[in-house]
């Protein structure tokens, strides 16, 4: 290996490890990022071979990297919407007792005893 190489490898090596420190993310999220990284390496580290098997090797490394970034990107997708659904389910069910209370409020102002 050139010495090229083994300097990208060593900063994917400490892109992993910084992903791996990070606390506020996705534990899902993390992982797959670092899938990324180590496909990103071997590929990095099978063309050197400047063989036709390297070739395929770092074709299968891109495959499985393409793979890891699509499950992330839905996985974003799908977190993003159930959080929206959530929330839009939150504040729907807030929206509804405020305005209970508002009619109970009215009706106390207009000495309507309301049960329940």
């Amino acid at each position: 290996m050139n010495a090229i190489t083994h300097e990208v490898l060593d900063l994917l090596q400490t892109a992993r490890d910084r992903v791996a420190d990070l606390d506020d993310c996705d534990e899902l999220l993390v992982r797959a990022t670092q899938e990324l990284i180590t496909c990103a390496a071997e590929a990095v580290a099978a063309f050197p071979q400047g063989s036709v098997d390297g070739a395929r090797e770092a074709l299968s490394c891109a495959r499985g990297a393409a793979a890891t970034a699509a499950f992330a990107v839905r996985h974003l997708h799908d977190t993003a919407v159930r959080d929206l659904r959530d929330r839009d389910l939150h504040d729907a069910a807030h929206t509804g007792q405020h305005a209970s209370g508002l009619r109970r409020a009215a009706s106390a102002r207009h000495g309507v005893a309301r049960s329940g």
